[in-house]
C-alpha cells in the first residue's frame, strides 16, 4: 500500500491510498480500489476547495493508474456498469512522480484528455485554465506551460497511441485486496527521492 500525494506549492493537498500492481524502473502501476481512503486537506495554504473536498473514499471502480518517471502526465484507466466494462483512457496532466517513503508525490495541472477507445482524444477543462490563473492556482507561464504540454500529448496519442499496453483495460484486481488506508502521517513533508 503507498500513498499518492497531490501538493500545493510543496505542501501536501490530497492523499490517495493505492496498491502497487507493478513497480519497475520505467513504470509504476497502481490500483485505487473501490473504497480506498481519500484525505483532502482545507485552509488557507490552497487557493481553491479541492473537487474531492469531502470525500473519504474512492466511490467509484476502482482505477489504475500507470506513471513513468519525468513524463508530465500519468494514464489513468477506468471502468463502469454492473459488469464493470471498460469506460476509457484518462491522461491525466501533472508534475512529473517524485519516489517519497510512503508512495510519491505529484502536482496535479487540471487538464486532462479522455478517449473511450484509445484513438480519439478530446481534452477536458481546458476552459478552467484561465480561471485557475485568476484564483492563483497557476501563473501565466505555468499554465502556458501546461497547454503547451497538453498540445504535444494530444498530438503525440492522435498520431498513433500511446506508450502502454492496450491489455491493461482488461486488467482485474485480486478478490482478497481490501481497499487500502493511507499511513497515519501521510501529509507528513519530507523530501521526496
Amino acid at each position: 500500500m503507498i500513498a499518492r500525494r497531490d501538493l500545493w506549492r510543496g505542501i501536501p493537498w490530497v492523499g490517495t491510498a493505492a496498491i502497487v500492481i507493478q513497480d519497475e524502473p520505467e513504470l509504476l502501476a497502481v490500483y485505487v480500489a473501490e473504497g480506498a481512503e481519500i484525505a483532502v486537506l482545507d485552509g488557507d495554504s490552497y487557493p481553491i476547495a479541492h473537487p474531492w473536498r469531502g470525500k473519504r473514499a474512492w466511490a467509484e471502480h476502482g482505477i489504475v493508474i500507470l506513471s513513468r518517471p519525468g513524463d508530465a502526465y500519468s494514464v489513468w484507466l477506468f471502468w463502469e456498469g454492473p459488469r464493470r466494462q471498460f469506460a476509457g483512457w484518462y491522461l491525466n496532466l501533472e508534475e512529473p512522480l517524485r519516489r517519497t517513503p510512503h508512495g510519491y508525490d505529484t502536482r496535479d495541472h487540471e487538464l486532462d484528455l479522455w478517449s473511450e477507445d484509445g484513438r480519439e482524444w478530446h481534452f477536458k477543462d481546458a476552459e478552467k485554465m484561465e480561471q485557475r490563473v485568476a484564483e492563483g492556482v497557476y501563473t501565466a507561464e505555468e499554465a502556458a506551460a501546461i497547454e503547451a504540454e497538453g498540445a504535444r500529448l494530444h498530438s503525440e496519442v492522435s498520431g498513433g497511441g500511446g506508450w502502454w499496453d492496450d491489455s491493461w483495460a482488461d486488467w482485474k484486481p485480486r478478490a482478497e485486496w481490501q481497499p487500502p488506508q493511507l499511513p497515519a502521517d501521510w501529509a507528513r513533508r519530507f523530501e521526496s527521492k
